[in-house]
């Protein structure tokens, strides 16, 4: 029985752990550094696909966005329908779902 069958194990809820850790970063990341990031400081239970997944998710309910950064260090957010490696980065509304879920 894996951690996830037994019925008292608290669920995480991947997106606002997702969330809280763009948050405590506040930085554009690239997918891997996210993932890697949370290997190494949080209880990841999720796949590099998941995050995958989540991420867009999130970006469809405004909590993070889509960056590209320049040569010159700007950051500039991305179309919709822009193809290319992408930087998520925390926005205002996912920073207050932060608050609001963990009273921070």
């Amino acid at each position: 029985m894996g951690p996830s069958d037994d019925a008292h194990v608290p669920r995480i809820d991947t997106e606002l752990q997702i969330l809280r850790f763009m948050s405590e970063y506040d930085i554009p990341l690239q997918p891997r550094q996210v993932f890697g990031g949370m290997v190494l400081n949080e209880d990841v239970t999720f796949s590099y696909g998941t995050l995958q997944n989540k991420l867009s998710s999130l970006v469809e309910s405004e909590d993070l966005k889509r960056v590209s950064i320049n040569r010159d260090g700007d950051i500039e957010e991305m179309e919709a329908d822009e193809s290319g490696r992408a930087n998520y980065l925390i926005t205002k509304e996912g920073k207050r779902r932060v608050a609001t879920e963990y009273g921070e």
